[in-house]
Order: C-alpha cells, then sequence, then structure tokens
C-alpha cells in the first residue's frame, strides 16, 4: 500500500515538469527562429561551398536575434505604458523564452567562427 503511495507521488512529481520541447520550443516566435534555422543551414552550405560568406551569415544571425529580442523589449514596455502594469510572471516567462532565441544566434555567430577558423588552417 505504501509502495504504491509513493510511486504514485513519485510519477506525479516527475510528469508534472513540462519538458523543453513542450513547453518553451512552441512560444518561440516562429518566423525568426526560421531565419535562424536558414542562416544556420547557410553557414554550413557556405562553410562548404563559398567560405567567404560564413562570417557576414554569422553576424546576420547575431544581429536578427538582437533585433528580435530588442524588439520584444519594446513591445513589453509599450504593453506597461498602456496597461499600467505587467505581471513580474509573465515578463520572466517572455525573457525566459527571448533569451533561448538569443542564444541560438549566439550558437549560429559561434559555429560560423569555428568554420572560419578551420578553414584559415587550410590556407
Amino acid at each position: 500500500m505504501e509502495e504504491e503511495l509513493i510511486e504514485e507521488v513519485v510519477e506525479g512529481i516527475i510528469d508534472d515538469k513540462p519538458s523543453f520541447l513542450t513547453y518553451l520550443l512552441p512560444t518561440l516566435p516562429p518566423v525568426t527562429m526560421s531565419l535562424l534555422t536558414l542562416l544556420l543551414i547557410a553557414v554550413l552550405f557556405c562553410g562548404w561551398k563559398a567560405p567567404r560568406w560564413v562570417k557576414p551569415f554569422g553576424s546576420i544571425a547575431v544581429a536578427l536575434s538582437a533585433i528580435a529580442w530588442l524588439w520584444k523589449f519594446i513591445g513589453a514596455f509599450l504593453d506597461i505604458k498602456l496597461a499600467g502594469a505587467l505581471s513580474p510572471m509573465v515578463f520572466m516567462d517572455g525573457f525566459q523564452i527571448m533569451i533561448i532565441l538569443f542564444l541560438y544566434g549566439l550558437l549560429i555567430f559561434l559555429v560560423s567562427r569555428i568554420i572560419v577558423l578551420i578553414q584559415k588552417e587550410r590556407y
């Protein structure tokens, strides 16, 4: 009897936590994520075919993610101005989502720099 109760409690604790794929990923902005994914593909393709274009695509990715991040902050500040208040929990949820977007752009930038370093050793 006690073991069944313990198993139910443990299953309830484990099942109640949302995973990354079910909670955060669907809430990310789809257009920006699509553009960043296309830039990642472009960086990898250019690393193979057009080495001169790797650096600019990486820079565009980090700039796009920074612009999208700041755009959401401007929207949040306008909501505060118009509505008079914004819940700190809502603000932190949005901040968490946009940090993931910014980190994705930085990851693409890092990949582009690594590709540039690898290709410089060839010459």
